[in-house]
C-alpha cells in the first residue's frame, strides 16, 4: 500500500511526508512498519527484477550526459501486462465502417512496404509467413503478402501461382489479389513434407520478400514464437520544470503504443516516459532512441506474451517483437528540428515551398504558399548537409554557406556545430599574420588542415540527424512529423482572430468603446447555450477577463461560439473568417471518416474558403505566419493517418503535469536521472497492481490474488492511475449539466 501511495502519477510524496505517514502508523498500532531506509532497499530490490530496471546512461556526439528509460524494456512491460497487451492490434484493419483508428491509417494498411508490417499470423497453432509459398484449402499454392483485418475478420494479400509448360510454379505478380486467412490449410514447411518435389521458376527468387520456398528470415529469428511488429507514436517538448512562471527548460520525450485503440491512446496509463534533459537537444536524445530501436531491428525483441499465456501456453509463453517508429507528434519547432529544417526562405518541412519576401510577394508565389510544393526527402536533405560540410572547409566561405542554409531552409543542429567549429578554426587561421604583417597559412594548406579536423571529427560520432539515415526504420521525417489541432489551429488561427476581434489592454488603458465591445461580447457568451460543449464550457468574466491568456481547452470552445460572439461586433470580412474557420474546425475535429475521398474534397474545399476569407482580411497574415501553408498540407495528412486526433499532441501535452512533478521533488542535480528512476517506479507499480508478468530470482510471476484485487475494486485507484475507459458520448450532449429551460 506504501508503494502504491508513492507511485501515484498526479500525488507525489516527499521523504517528509512518508516520515510522518510510517510515524502515524506506528502510532495507531500498526505492526511491523518499515523504516524509511528500509522500506526504500525495498522498493530498490524490486525496481533491478526483470523488466523494472529501465535506465540507461548516455553520452551524445556532443558530449552531454543524460539518462533514459529504455523503450525496449517498456515495451516488454506492455506485452506482458494484461491491461494493454488484450488491447494491442499489431494488424492494419480496412476501414469499412469509418477510419477512426491508426490501424486504419492509409500508411499502416497500403503505404508501408509488405516487409515492415507484422509478417506472421497464427490459426490453429500453425504460424503462416508472408513471402512463404502456403496451401489453400482447394489445393491452390499461393503467397502471402500482408495480413489484414476486414470485419473482424483476418485477411491477406497474396500472389497467385500459374503453372508453366514444364510442370513448374511461377508467381503471377501482375495482380494482388484478396481473400480470407482461414483459407490457407498448409504453411511452407508442412507444404515441403507433403509436397518435397515442388518446384518454382528462377524468376520468383527476384520477389521482394524472397524466394517463396524459403523460410522467413523472421521465422528462423522467431523460432516458434509468434512474431510481431510493435508500431510506436513517439512524442516530445521543451517544459519547464518549475511549477512557477519561472522559465526552466527541460527537452522531454515520451511515446505510446500505436496498435492501441484511440480511446486508450489518450489516457495517462499507456503513455510511457522516455527521457528529459537540460543539456542535451531533441536531436540529441532521438539519436539514443533510434540506436536501441535499430539495435533489434535485426534480431527482434523476445517478450513474455502475457496473452499466450492466458490461453493456455504456459506462463513462460514468449514472442518475438520487431519495434518501429510509425509517427512523431510536438509543436511545429520541435518537428521541425526532428527534420534538421530551420524554416526562413523555405518555412516548410514537407515540402520546398517559399521564396525570397518579393518571390513571396508576386502572384505566383502568393499561391504557391497556399498549396503544397514539391515534397522533401530525407536523402535530399542529407546531400544538403554534407554540401554544407564541404563547404565549411574552404577558407572564406562563412557568408556563402550561411545564405545557403537560408534558401534551403536545412539547418541539421549536430552537424551545424562541426560547421561552426571549422568556420572558426579557418578564420583564425586565415587572419594570423607573422611579425611583417603577412599571413602565415595560404588557402590550400588552410582548406587540407580543415579537411583532416573535419575527418577526425566526423569519425568520433554521427554528427547527422539519426532520423535521416538510409535505414530510417518505417519512419519518413519530412511525411511523418503530424501537425497538430492544438498548436496549428487552437494556438494558432483561433488565437490570431481572438486577439483581432477584442480589444487588447485593461483596465484604464481602454476606451469607452472598447470596454462596450468587451461588455457586448461577455453579454452574449452568457446568453450562448453551452450544453453541446460539455466539459469545456466557458464562463464568460473569465474568458473575456484573461482574454489573452487563454488555453487550447477555453480556444477548443471559442471556436465553435466565434461565429456568434462577434456577428455584432466585428467588421464583416472578420465575421466571414471566423464562419471559414469554424467550419473548418468542424472538419478537423471530427472522430471519424466515413468517406475518405468526399472528406478529403470537402476538407480541402473548406481551407480554400478560409483561405479565401484571410486574404480579404489581411492577405500578408498568409504571407508571413507559416502556419498558413502547413493548412494546405492537412489534407496530405488527413488522407495519410487518419483523423487528427490520433496524431494529436494533446495526449503528451497532459503528460507534461506528470513529468513536473518528477522535476520538483528531484534533488536538481541530476534532473534526467531523477526523472527516469520516478518513472520507473510508476511504470513498475501499475505494472504489478495490472496483474502484469515478470521475473524475480529467475522466474516468471505476478501478484498474488489480494494484490490484484486492489485495482480490479478501486475504480478510483484506476483512475488516479489514468486507467479509465471512457463510454462513447453522442454528440451535443452534456455529462454534467442538463439542457436549461428558457423562461
Amino acid at each position: 500500500i506504501l508503494d502504491i501511495m508513492l507511485n501515484l502519477p498526479r500525488h507525489p510524496i516527499s521523504d517528509e511526508l512518508l516520515k510522518i505517514i510510517l510515524w502515524a502508523l506506528k502510532m495507531l498500532g500498526v505492526k511491523n512498519v518499515p523504516s524509511l531506509t528500509a522500506f526504500r532497499q525495498f522498493q530498490t530490490r524490486l525496481r533491478q527484477a526483470g523488466p523494472f530496471k529501465k535506465g540507461q546512461s548516455h553520452v551524445s556526439v556532443l558530449g552531454n550526459h543524460f539518462t533514459s528509460n529504455s523503450i525496449l524494456q517498456s515495451i516488454r512491460l506492455d506485452m506482458a501486462n494484461p491491461e494493454v497487451r488484450n488491447r494491442l492490434v499489431f494488424y492494419p484493419e480496412e476501414p469499412v465502417d469509418g477510419l477512426s483508428e491508426l490501424r486504419h491509417s492509409w500508411k499502416w494498411f497500403l503505404g508501408l512496404p509488405d516487409n515492415r508490417l507484422t509478417p506472421m499470423w497464427a490459426a490453429r497453432g500453425v504460424h503462416f509467413y508472408v513471402g512463404e509459398a502456403a496451401c489453400l484449402e482447394s489445393g491452390e499454392v499461393v503467397v502471402p503478402l500482408r495480413w489484414y483485418i476486414h470485419r473482424g475478420e483476418m485477411y491477406m494479400f497474396y500472389f497467385s501461382m500459374r503453372m508453366t509448360p514444364e510442370g513448374r510454379f511461377e508467381v503471377d505478380t501482375t495482380r494482388r489479389c484478396k481473400r480470407p486467412a482461414s483459407d490457407l490449410q498448409y504453411n511452407l514447411p508442412e507444404l515441403l513434407k507433403y509436397h518435397p518435389d515442388i518446384h518454382f521458376e528462377d524468376t520468383s527468387a527476384t520477389l521482394e520478400l524472397g524466394h517463396p520456398l524459403q523460410a522467413n528470415e523472421w521465422r528462423l529469428r522467431a523460432n516458434g514464437r509468434p512474431c510481431y511488429v510493435y508500431f510506436i507514436l513517439l512524442g516530445g517538448d521543451d517544459v519547464s520544470g518549475n511549477r512557477s512562471k519561472t522559465w526552466n527548460k527541460h527537452w522531454c520525450f515520451y511515446f505510446c503504443a500505436a496498435s492501441l485503440p484511440l480511446a486508450c491512446m489518450n489516457q495517462e496509463y499507456f503513455v510511457h516516459f522516455v527521457s528529459t534533459s537540460q543539456h542535451a537537444g531533441p536531436v540529441e536524445q532521438v539519436a539514443a532512441i533510434t540506436g536501441e530501436l535499430r539495435s533489434v531491428a535485426k534480431t527482434g525483441l523476445v517478450c513474455i506474451d502475457v496473452a499466450g499465456c492466458e490461453n493456455g501456453n504456459g506462463v513462460g509463453s514468449e514472442c518475438l517483437i520487431i519495434p518501429d517508429l510509425f509517427v512523431k507528434t510536438g509543436d511545429g519547432p520541435w518537428q521541425s528540428e526532428m527534420c534538421s529544417h530551420s524554416g526562413d526562405s523555405k518555412p516548410c518541412r514537407f515540402c520546398n515551398v517559399g521564396g525570397t519576401v518579393q518571390e513571396r510577394s508576386s502572384d505566383d508565389g502568393f499561391l504557391a504558399i497556399m498549396k503544397p510544393g514539391e515534397q522533401r526527402t530525407p536523402m535530399e536533405t542529407i546531400k544538403t548537409i554534407e554540401k554544407d560540410l564541404a563547404l565549411a572547409v574552404i577558407p572564406r566561405k562563412g557568408t556563402e554557406l550561411e545564405k545557403n542554409q537560408q534558401k534551403t531552409g536545412i539547418i541539421d543542429s549536430l552537424a551545424q556545430t562541426v560547421i561552426n567549429e571549422l568556420i572558426e578554426h579557418g578564420k583564425a587561421m586565415f587572419e594570423k599574420k607573422d611579425n611583417m604583417g603577412r599571413r602565415v597559412h595560404v588557402n590550400a594548406e588552410i582548406k587540407a588542415t580543415l579537411e583532416t579536423l573535419k575527418a577526425e571529427r566526423l569519425a568520433g560520432g554521427a554528427f547527422i540527424n539519426s532520423l535521416l539515415t538510409e535505414d530510417a526504420l518505417s519512419f519518413d521525417p519530412h511525411q511523418d512529423t503530424a501537425v497538430g489541432r492544438l498548436h496549428l489551429v487552437l494556438l494558432g488561427f483561433t488565437k490570431y482572430f481572438w486577439s483581432a476581434s477584442l480589444p487588447v489592454g485593461g483596465g484604464k488603458k481602454l476606451s469607452v468603446k472598447e470596454k462596450e465591445v468587451l461588455a457586448t461580447a461577455e453579454a452574449t457568451l452568457f446568453s450562448l447555450s453551452q450544453v453541446g460543449l460539455g466539459e469545456r464550457s466557458l464562463r464568460p468574466d473569465y474568458v473575456m477577463h484573461f482574454r489573452g491568456s487563454l488555453v487550447g481547452r477555453h480556444l477548443h470552445s471559442i471556436a465553435q461560439l466565434a461565429v456568434f460572439i462577434f456577428a455584432r461586433i466585428v467588421e464583416p470580412v472578420l465575421h466571414a473568417v471566423w464562419v471559414s474557420l469554424s467550419r473548418l474546425c468542424a472538419m478537423l475535429f471530427v472522430q471519424v471518416i466515413k468517406n475518405m475521398v468526399q472528406h478529403k474534397s470537402n476538407l480541402t474545399v473548406a481551407i480554400d474558403n478560409f483561405y479565401d476569407c484571410v486574404c480579404a482580411y489581411n492577405p500578408t497574415w498568409i504571407m508571413y505566419k507559416n502556419k498558413f501553408h502547413y493548412l494546405a498540407h492537412i489534407p496530405i495528412m488527413v488522407e495519410r493517418f487518419g483523423v487528427l486526433g490520433l496524431v494529436a499532441e494533446d495526449r503528451f501535452e497532459k503528460f507534461h503535469g506528470l513529468w513536473r512533478h518528477s522535476s520538483i521533488y528531484s534533488n536538481h542535480h541530476a534532473a534526467s536521472r531523477d526523472s527516469a528512476a520516478h518513472f520507473d517506479g510508476l511504470d513498475a507499480s501499475k505494472h504489478i497492481l495490472s496483474g502484469g508478468l515478470f521475473e524475480w530470482e529467475g522466474c516468471v510471476i505476478r501478484a498474488g490474488a489480494s494484490v490484484l484485487t486492489i485495482l480490479s475494486t478501486n475504480p478510483q485507484l484506476r483512475q488516479r492511475l489514468g486507467l479509465r475507459i471512457d463510454k462513447p458520448r453522442k454528440a451535443g450532449t452534456s455529462d454534467h449539466r442538463k439542457p436549461t429551460e428558457m423562461t
